[in-house]
């Protein structure tokens, strides 16, 4: 599904990405763990388009995608949100899904109100919202909805898009350990067949939901191994997580 291929980004004399190689597996989920600095959520812009690589290449579904601009990349199925919140918050939960919608579709926000009636879009947007568990706040302003919530309307943002590959930056950030609980339930159902690659800290959210975890030290992935041997690893321990974490 994507292959990093001796990846390389630096700002001016900063390097932060150091020659990156990954693949992940069609129907994976995929995490990336390091500690601040270490160049996740640069890793992420790249793969998505914000950033073009200094050098190497990203590959998705067989097509060099590395440095193409962000909504082609969308157009060929990958998905994204973000570390901080990024929804509309005067807009109603149904009106931020419908805007994802509609603009997969090719239709702006000048047509909406022509649209309101078309079933398909209307039908879609509430499959989404059902699938987050969110049907119950349909019409409750993004802004009003409790953190956990607007953690959750996010995602269903991403999955407008209807992604084959669904990238997560740190969906647990912020939320309680219920809510966490529940974004982990709501991240495993949404991403039956589909790929997933996740940034997180939480690393309760990291074993729950990885096949693969790969760990990025300063720029570089020094192992990618199946959770319980990344728990068991010395080096992983002494940099990340902490030896009481890997008991």
């Amino acid at each position: 599904m994507l292959e990093i291929k001796d990846l390389h980004k630096q700002f001016g004399e900063q390097k932060i990405l150091k020659g990156i190689n990954l693949h992940v597996e069609q129907g994976e989920r995929h995490a990336i763990i390091g500690p601040n600095g270490a160049g996740k959520s640069t890793l992420f812009n790249v793969i998505t388009g914000k950033y073009a690589p200094t050098h190497g290449k990203v590959i998705y579904k067989g097509h060099d995608i590395s440095g193409m601009h962000p909504h082609r990349i969308t157009r060929r199925g990958l998905g994204r949100s973000f570390q901080i919140i990024n929804v509309f918050g005067d807009m109603t939960v149904y009106q931020n899904i419908r805007s994802g919608v509609l603009a997969r579709n090719g239709v702006f926000f000048n047509f909406t109100s022509y649209l309101d009636g078309m079933k398909a879009i209307e039908e879609e947007s509430r499959r989404i919202i059902e699938s987050i568990s969110l049907s119950d706040q349909m019409d409750t302003p993004a802004s009003e909805m409790a953190y956990g919530a607007q953690r959750a309307l996010e995602i269903g943002l991403s999955l407008t898009t209807n992604p084959d590959l669904l990238l997560l930056d740190e969906p647990g950030a912020g939320t309680s350990k219920s809510e966490t609980k529940h974004t982990v339930e709501l991240i495993r159902k949404v991403t039956q067949n589909k790929t997933l690659i996740i940034v997180e800290h939480d690393m309760d959210v990291v074993f729950a939901l990885a096949d693969r975890i790969s760990v990025l030290y300063y720029g570089e992935i020094i192992l990618t191994d199946v959770p319980q041997k990344i728990k068991e690893n010395k080096k992983v321990k002494e940099i990340y997580l902490g030896e009481a974490t890997c008991e």
